[in-house]
């Protein structure tokens, strides 16, 4: 099943891969990324599509438990 992640993520040295490389390692495949940077240039707004039969609000839960991580928000299939 696909789930999409929005999150804010701190522009730092290493934060996008640290993110994906969690996902990943919880078993999630990613399928897609798409990163914009805010108005500021300080944090990057990422969507990041995720698939696996896992449930996916444990990851979401723990992903914002990054230190780079601002905010995390699962998007419901319509």
């Amino acid at each position: 099943m696909s789930h999409t992640l929005e999150l804010r993520v701190r522009r730092t040295e290493g934060a996008l891969g640290r993110v994906l490389d969690y996902v990943r390692r919880r078993n999630f495949e990613v399928s897609r990324v798409v990163a914009r940077p805010t108005g500021d240039g300080a944090s990057l707004d990422l969507t990041v599509t995720v698939y696996g039969v896992r449930p996916v609000d444990p990851l979401a839960r723990n992903v914002s438990r990054l230190s780079d991580v601002q905010r995390v928000a699962l998007r419901r299939p319509a």
